[in-house]
């Protein structure tokens, strides 16, 4: 991991092992609430919130989305959608 370009942060999510300069196109719940800076169990309350989808039993909430989502919910000074 030495050798990525200095472009790419190094702790942005990546599939692991295949190509680091491929970035992920979803995150597993944990790796989202790192990215959302709130804790696991705070996500866990709240994913009826988020978006997010089902692969079997895997939960993966699409990084395009949480950024989408996330923008919009800042453009409304952070008031929850479902209160308005």
């Amino acid at each position: 991991m030495a050798d990525l370009p200095a472009r790419i942060p190094p702790r942005a999510p990546m599939l692991a092992g295949v190509c680091p300069l491929i970035p992920r196109l979803g995150l597993r719940p944990r790796e989202a609430a790192e990215a959302l800076g709130i804790s696991p169990r705070m996500l866990s309350m709240h994913q009826h919130e988020i978006p997010h989808l089902r692969l079997g039993n895997a939960v993966i909430f699409p990084v395009a989305e949480l950024t989408r989502w996330l923008s919009e919910r800042a453009a409304k000074g952070g008031v929850d959608a479902d209160r308005d």
